[in-house]
């Protein structure tokens, strides 16, 4: 089975000022286990210069690349710059502050599923089908995929709260999964075509869900959603940096989140959370997210040793709760997201309501 990582970032940038630590650890864990690991700048292909937006530039560019650079039916994941492996490995031992890594075991295989060229995953803090990472498989489906999506920029409305690539791919699903004229996607679109803020793009999220339903397999169209939590991915913030031997990787892992002074065993505000209640140990509010948290690996790691094969990741025990702290937790987590949920489809309600005038 042949996979590939890849990144696509905007030309004129320097992934590794902004996603150092993030991208060392991508390239160290791709280096041990042999996978190709590829940085693509977003205009290297003449074609994807008519997108302007460069999210959907990213997908053009990553449809280009598999169709000139892949062989047929390899497998692709689609990595956003700023999510790191934190945990490569299912089991790690105690070394006073910190957690050390015995074997590389965690491997991107046990995501694929060969029914399925494209799976997705749902975003945990919210109801949204996530554009930033996806798998994907070289065929004449899963490039269709990627290619029908980029082409969403030139259906974005005219108003700020489009959500660009993270906003249209809910339409793009609920066009592709669900096709055919309904009632309830005219209210979807009526809701984006006004959209101007977060609160209006998510109530046009929950619509297209609505739409979608709750199916996770879509098999007449190559297609997978991944329940929240069981992705290769969840945004570190979510448990203020805490981490579980059954964690893989983590999003959001910007120059914030790793500079200098935090690789070292942690102050005293975070290296106790067995004090913490799981409801303290979530963030809910966005607002809560922007610098209170931090990447949990203590050392950079060193690419000579991950090329040998004997890298170590140094974790900071302090900030580690159980498999079953952070189940409990996330559970939580998602009954509040759901709560949140029924609240914008209630909006929604109130809209049929107006339509049909009773």
């Amino acid at each position: 089975m042949n996979i590939s990582i890849i990144i696509v970032v905007k030309q004129g940038t320097d992934p590794m000022i902004k996603y150092s630590r993030a991208l060392n650890s991508l390239r160290c864990y791709s280096l041990l286990q042999e996978y190709p690991f590829y940085i693509v700048f977003d205009d290297i292909y003449d074609e994807c210069k008519k997108h302007k937006d460069k999210f959907f530039r990213r997908h053009c560019t990553i449809e280009k690349f598999m169709r000139h650079n892949l062989s047929p039916d390899e497998w692709l994941f689609v990595m956003d710059a700023d999510i790191a492996v934190v945990n490569p490995n299912m089991y790690v031992l105690d070394q006073f502050f910190f957690y050390k890594t015995q074997h590389i075991s965690s491997l991107l295989e046990k995501y694929i599923n060969s029914r399925f060229d494209i799976t997705l995953f749902d975003r945990f803090f919210n109801w949204e089908v996530a554009a930033l990472s996806y798998l994907v498989r070289n065929t004449d489906t899963g490039r269709r995929f990627v290619g029908q999506f980029a082409l969403w920029e030139f259906k974005l409305p005219n108003v700020t709260g489009h959500g660009t690539d993270n906003g249209a791919l809910h339409p793009y699903l609920m066009e592709l999964l669900a096709p055919g004229p309904s009632k309830i996607k005219d209210v979807c679109y009526e809701i984006w075509y006004k959209s101007e803020s977060s609160r209006e793009l998510f109530s046009m999220e929950a619509c297209s869900r609505m739409v979608i339903g709750d199916r996770v397999e879509f098999p007449e169209k190559s297609l997978r959603i991944l329940p929240k939590g069981t992705a290769w991915a969840r945004d570190i913030y979510l448990l203020s940096s805490a981490w579980a031997e059954n964690d893989f990787m983590a999003g959001a892992l910007q120059l914030h989140a790793a500079k200098e002074d935090n690789f070292r065993p942690y102050d005293s505000k975070l290296d106790d959370f067995s004090k913490m209640s799981d409801k303290d140990l979530i963030m809910w509010l966005p607002q809560d997210r922007t610098h209170s948290y931090v990447f949990p690996v203590l050392t950079k790691l060193n690419l000579e040793q991950c090329m040998k094969g004997d890298a170590v990741w140094h974790l900071d025990g302090r900030l580690k709760i159980s498999n079953e702290r952070k189940m409990k937790a996330l559970e939580m987590f998602e009954y509040g997201v759901l709560k949140m949920r029924m609240g914008f489809v209630s909006l929604l309600a109130g809209i049929f309501q107006k339509k049909s005038g009773v």
